[in-house]
């Protein structure tokens, strides 16, 4: 990403391959297709030089739905789509959490405790992006006024164009953030489907459903394309977890990637491949 107002010129330099000259368009990312086995570097045109470490990408596959998904609570729609699983220890945030004092999990400090887990599945056509989450919680808890639902039991989701890598960005321009941040929780007054960020923030009517049975909370949505400016690059959710009356925020998460909590930075989102 060039944050320079003017168009500059550069080198891409890897081992065992020719120098190539570049130009490097205006408070853009710039993307140069290449074939390369190891770490880079490129050189400004004042003789500044930046590493370009090879980065692997994590990517979410979506597979495109083959009817319209109805959201009853029922999850037959889901019958045929790949799953993803998030569990404890391996994806829990922050770290902290997982002291055996603070009691949040099953350990020999609390051996009645529970370990949270939840599977996920994505979906995809020419209208919406949907989004599933099974959440094996015994005890649900939601609270908080639409904007705050985070604190409490929720599942919290980002969409993002955003293309390129925060390894050559400049600090100062600060993280990459993208308005597309959604909640979705069940609360005493039924599903609530909450956009956080943008002049547009507040309760979203996009469809959603909300379902709780036995010790599983159930998560549906649709986002529609034309909401986020048309099909998002990138993707990442957090399941937050509270169940505790007397804790204001939800003590931990089950993390699907970095780049939403802990420090916002849609480069460290997944990013989506669409499969038909």
């Amino acid at each position: 990403r060039s944050f320079a107002p003017v168009t500059k010129t550069a080198k891409l330099c890897f081992p065992g391959q020719p120098e190539q000259s570049v130009k490097l368009l205006p408070s853009m990312v710039n993307e140069f297709p290449m074939q390369v086995k190891n770490s880079g570097k490129l050189l400004a045109q004042d003789g500044r030089s930046y590493d370009i470490p090879l980065q692997k990408q994590e990517t979410q596959v979506v597979q495109k739905t083959k009817g319209k998904p109805v959201f009853d609570g029922s999850g037959k729609w889901l019958e045929k789509l790949p799953s993803g699983t998030l569990k404890y220890p391996d994806h829990i945030r922050p770290a902290e959490a997982l002291q055996p004092e603070r009691q949040y999990f099953r350990t020999s400090f609390n051996p009645n405790g529970h370990n949270i887990s939840a599977q996920y599945w994505t979906a995809y056509d020419d209208e919406y992006f949907y989004f599933a989450v099974k959440v094996d919680d015994p005890v649900h808890q939601q609270r908080k006024d639409p904007l705050k639902l985070w604190q409490d039991d929720s599942i919290q989701f980002v969409l993002s164009h955003e293309s390129g890598s925060s390894l050559l960005a400049d600090p100062a321009a600060g993280k990459l953030v993208s308005e597309y941040n959604f909640g979705l929780a069940l609360t005493p007054k039924g599903t609530v489907l909450v956009k956080y960020a943008g002049k547009d923030s507040g309760i979203k009517d996009f469809p959603a459903k909300v379902t709780r049975n036995g010790n599983t909370t159930f998560y549906e949505a649709a986002i529609p394309w034309k909401a986020v400016k048309g099909r998002a690059l990138r993707f990442g959710f957090v399941v937050t977890n509270n169940n505790w009356p007397t804790v204001k925020t939800a003590p931990y998460r089950l993390e699907f990637c970095s780049g939403i909590m802990g420090g916002p930075d849609d480069t460290k989102l997944k990013v989506l491949k669409f499969e038909k």
